[in-house]
This record gives C-alpha cells, structure tokens and sequence, in this order.
C-alpha cells in the first residue's frame, strides 16, 4: 500500500523546565549545524570542491563531543544528529540543484528548532509525552490519525510549537464506472447537455434570474447615450450596478 505524509503544526505551553529544555536542544542543533557547516567550508578551501557527506559529519561530531562538547548530553541525541542529517543536508541539496545560495551560519533567535525522531515523543491525546520532560501541552488534538514519524519543535518569538510529520495510507481513487469522462455542451435552453445524452436542466431560481440580466441588459444598452468622455446619468450608473 502506498504511503503519504501529512504534517500538522500545534502550539505548545511548557512550562518553565520544558521551555529551558527545548532553549537549549535549539543551541545544540543550531551549534551542530554550524560546526558542520564550518568543516564543509574548511574542505572546501583546503581541496577547492564543495563536498558533503552528512553521515560522515555525524560520525566526526559523535567522535569527539564527548570530549569536547559535554553539554550537549542534556538534550536528545536527536537534535545535533537531525539539523545536520536534514536541515544542513536540505540546505546543500538546494545549493548543488542552483535553487539556493551557499547555506549561511545559523544564528540564535532566527527561526530556532531541532527535531526528534519518532521514538522520541508519543501523542496522547492533547498533550505530547517527551522523555525527561514529561507531558507538553498541546493547544489542539492531532489533526491526523497515522503513524508519527517526527516532529520539530519550533521558537517563534516567545511562543513554541510542534510540527509533527504522520504517514497515512495513500486514498484510493473513486471509481463510478467505465465511461467517467464525458463532454459538456452549456446551453440557453438547458443548464448542459453532456455528449452522454444526460441533459442538466436550469432550476427555477436560475431561469429567473437568466430572464433579469437579460432584461437589465437591454435596459443598460438603452441608457448608453453619454458620448467617451461624458458622465454617465445616474438612470445607467444604477442599472449598471
């Protein structure tokens, strides 16, 4: 069965120890991908060719952050791993595919996020369960009833959201019968004719309302007297209207 992805974008209420919490998982996805982006320049000035192999950055960054960068154990693994593995890695596609300029440093109180694989939260109802942190507060119920595959967790001033990404099985196409497409032919004695031989008559109301335009119409086209240039009388500015 073929799949489709829906995203739906909530707005969050954490409180105090949650909002620290994704301030500083925003930090670390935002240093991520900046680190990552810096060792892509250095390659560059060093060989010449803009080269980027994401998995490999995630694999150097593991390497030595337990040395060099402690603190970013306090939030999920997720954060470092997914703004270099899709957010880096979208802004590189862009770039090689000449659709974007070289990808810019990300800096801090623009458009921060970091994003969390699915085995990372859980929906319940209206409120999102995160390891460490407990239930979140969701200002509506989840659009969508599929399979969660992951979500972003987004800053926009002093406000947070979620976006979650759900896969839904793909909707089958209605079939009515053999012959679907049919011509139409619009008409003044019939509403449409289709090449079928089916004939859509008018309603009353539209009958009706055929018959005053055409009456207006005539009426309009006898008042037309003022010459280019000239005020139209007020007999034609309110039959026009």
């Amino acid at each position: 069965m073929s799949t489709i992805f829906r995203a739906h974008r909530i707005r969050l209420y954490p409180n105090n120890k949650q909002a620290t919490y994704f301030n500083k998982a925003c930090g670390v996805a935002r240093f991520a991908y900046n680190w990552a982006l810096a060792r892509s320049r250095e390659l560059y000035e060093r060989d010449g060719t803009y080269r980027f192999n994401e998995a490999s950055l995630r694999r150097d960054l593991n390497a030595i952050k337990a040395e060099q960068f402690p603190w970013m154990y306090e939030v999920t693994k997720c954060a470092p791993q997914l703004a270099i593995q899709n957010s880096l890695n979208s802004a590189f596609k862009n770039f090689f595919a000449k659709r974007a300029g070289f990808p810019n440093f990300s800096k801090k109180g623009i458009h921060d996020s970091f994003s969390t694989s699915n085995d990372q939260f859980k929906v319940i109802g209206k409120s999102v369960q995160i390891p460490k942190l407990g239930k979140v507060r969701l200002a509506e119920l989840l659009r969508f009833n599929g399979k969660d595959m992951s979500a972003t967790i987004i800053r926009r001033a002093d406000k947070w959201f979620i976006a979650i990404q759900v896969e839904l099985p793909k909707p089958e196409p209605m079939h009515t019968g053999e012959n679907q497409a049919v011509g139409v032919d619009f008409g003044v004695k019939h509403l449409a004719v289709l090449s079928d031989g089916t004939v859509v008559t008018s309603s009353k109301a539209s009958r009706k309302y055929e018959d005053q335009l055409r009456r207006l119409n005539q009426e309009l086209s006898s008042r037309k007297g003022a010459k280019k240039g000239e005020k139209q009388s007020t007999n034609f500015k309110k039959t026009k209207r």
